[in-house]
């Protein structure tokens, strides 16, 4: 009997990773977006490098020492994920997206395993795998490379549930500890899940039944949940101490501005996903109508809790799992990767209050599978035609503005893809429209502007980079592509000085560094400009053009043969760069003429 109950579950388990893996398959073949995978990922000298021990290193201390762009949290093992995607794939975006779609494809099936072992109802269980893995939110965790740390925290996060049941099961101490390693795991891919040990509580609760109301019931749990508590204490710990300013403003937006009201948001995105899109507009509330959401949430959680927590365990113990997981991520933008988790106990509440309804009738499992397949075929169906929308940053904007109104973030980024494209007059339109719905909107003016001196339209431009600094005076990228205007208007001291504040702001701005070093090259400041193109090497050593530019000074500074090193690396990496050809051949002793042509020291526009 068991090894038929096992042999079921490797089957069953075998058909959902193969159908998950088969319905999101178009999305291997699927770009990089400009919206946060190129700069974070495909733009990361320290990921596309492949696992190094530089890369590792970079991983645990950047975003601890703000050595990064993406210093929203602490994330590793993010971060080693990626590089491991370059080592295997380099830089073909669909095997970056195959490593996403397996790990959704693996949650769907720990989650199977994890409630099938839990509740011994490997049907329901199956259906609840089913509504995780086909839901149509689940679109974004899985389509868009940078939402990587979200599935990986939630594989780490399932594992860790896995162990902890195997441990209630049979207990040991190395059952425990393993759950708490995958613990760890979760945390260092993505602290979202800190609220875990209230979900082993609630587990606890439903479906184990070994937490009761009474008090030595409950401290009993709490003292046998220590090591969790204490790993999200230290995960908490490192995000207050690195970003205490951030956690404070986001805590005024959860109580005062919008969470309540996000609460009911994502209760209706489980029922009526539609419309999807990868960024929704801002949602601009009054504090009464916060105030009142969070009246009506509060008041509905309590009655639902109230009614079932004797009679139908499961309904409180998914609508717990809800409003407990969502609870770090409730108060910013409406995103669907936030709800990546929190749905799972959406989901126990609908298969499991379902099932008890229809099992009282003669009919009821008849009802019940065929409800559940309809609903399965249904997602499938509707999931396919909003998947190929992702493609690239063009067509998933594009659908964004389609979709929602008043999108200012959709506008300015499917600008910046028209910019790519050639399009500046459809770009200066939506970055100007992006402004108009958001005025204070920083990054669209710094576009706008970077637009418009690309036009030649530089005293428009140059009022567009004061506005978006005088917004946000700590925008790097603002400082670095208006010091290139300035630049090219012959004003280098000021170019210079907005330089050298963007290095200020974020010494490892790669394009910032290297302008400052092209400018101090062309000023003729030669050991200044070395010293700075030296450390740009450092940060990217696969950048033909500065191998090129430095080898120029170090010829000035009469070091031939360090000259020659550096022009014969920007021919391995570029091999058709003439400047860097002419510049070796002029290096004193390799034969050459005696006055070869003067390389000209570029800039990058970030």
């Amino acid at each position: 009997m068991i090894k038929n109950i096992l042999a079921s579950k490797i089957t069953l388990s075998i058909i959902l990773f193969s159908l998950i893996l088969g319905i999101f398959w178009p999305a291997t073949g699927f770009k990089f977006l400009n919206y946060d995978d190129v700069p974070y990922v495909a733009q990361n000298h320290y990921l596309n490098q492949g696992v190094t021990p530089k890369g590792a290193r970079w991983a645990f201390l950047a975003d601890l020492t703000f050595d990064s762009l993406n210093t929203d949290y602490w994330q590793p093992m993010t971060a080693l994920s990626h590089m491991l995607d370059f080592q295997i794939w380099k830089s073909d975006a669909g095997g970056h997206h195959l490593s996403n779609l397996i790990l959704h494809a693996f949650n769907t099936v720990f989650l199977f395993l994890l409630f099938a072992g839990l509740t011994s109802s490997p049907w329901k269980s199956l259906w609840l795998a089913l509504l995780f893995g086909l839901h149509p939110v689940q679109i974004q965790p899985v389509a868009w490379i940078t939402a990587r740390k979200d599935v990986l925290a939630v594989f780490w996060g399932i594992l860790t549930l896995l162990c902890y049941s195997k441990y209630v099961k049979k207990p040991s101490f190395g059952r425990i500890w393993l759950s708490v390693f995958c613990f760890a795991l979760s945390l260092m891919s993505k602290p979202v899940l800190v609220t875990l040990p209230v979900i082993l509580l609630i587990l606890d609760y439903w479906p184990l039944n070994r937490l009761s109301f009474r008090f030595s019931s409950v401290a009993k749990r709490l003292a046998e949940k220590l090591p969790w508590i204490v790993l999200s204490g230290i995960s908490c710990g490192i995000l207050l101490v690195s970003r205490s300013e951030t956690i404070a403003t986001g805590m005024k937006d959860y109580f005062f501005h919008q969470a309540g009201f996000s609460y009911l948001r994502y209760l209706w995105k489980a029922i009526e996903p539609f419309p999807l899109a990868i960024r929704y507009p801002d949602l601009i509330l009054r504090p009464w109508e916060n105030f009142e959401a969070w009246v009506f949430f509060l008041a509905l959680s309590g009655w639902i809790i109230r009614k079932s927590a004797k009679s139908f365990p499961f309904l409180a113990a998914g609508w717990l799992w809800f409003f407990v997981t969502l609870l770090p991520s409730v108060g910013l933008n409406l995103e669907d990767r936030y709800f990546y988790f929190p749905m799972i106990g959406l989901s126990v509440c609908f298969v499991w209050g379902i099932s008890a309804f229809l099992e009282k009738f003669r009919t009821g499992k008849f009802l019940l599978a065929g409800i559940a397949f309809a609903q399965i075929c249904a997602y499938a169906v509707f999931l396919r035609p909003e998947l190929k929308h992702w493609k690239n940053t063009n067509t998933i904007f594009r659908h964004a503005l389609r979709v929602t109104r008043n999108n200012s973030m959709a506008h300015n980024v499917y600008a910046s893809a028209l910019m790519e494209a050639g399009r500046k007059d459809e770009a200066i339109r939506h970055f100007t429209k992006a402004i108009f719905l958001k005025h204070d909107f920083a990054e669209a003016h710094n576009n706008l502007a970077s637009a418009l001196a690309g036009e030649g339209k530089y005293p428009v431009a140059l009022t567009h980079y004061a506005i978006a600094l005088d917004l946000l005076p700590d925008f790097a990228l603002a400082h670095n592509n208006l010091a290139i205007a300035l630049a090219d208007l012959g004003r280098t001291d000021e170019a210079v000085s907005h330089l050298r504040k963007a290095l200020e702001i974020n010494p490892q701005f790669e394009d910032a560094r290297f302008n400052l070093a092209s400018i101090l090259l062309r000023q003729n400041q030669f050991e200044e400009a070395a010293r700075e193109y030296e450390t740009f090497l450092g940060l990217n050593p696969k950048d033909a053009q500065a191998h090129n530019d430095f080898g120029v000074i170090l010829r000035k500074q009469g070091k031939p043969e360090e000259a020659a090193a550096h022009f014969r690396e920007a021919l391995r990496l570029r091999p058709d760069d003439l400047r860097a050809r002419k510049n070796l051949e002029g290096v004193p002793g390799k034969g050459s003429p005696a006055n070869p042509k003067k390389s000209q020291a570029g800039q990058k526009d970030a």
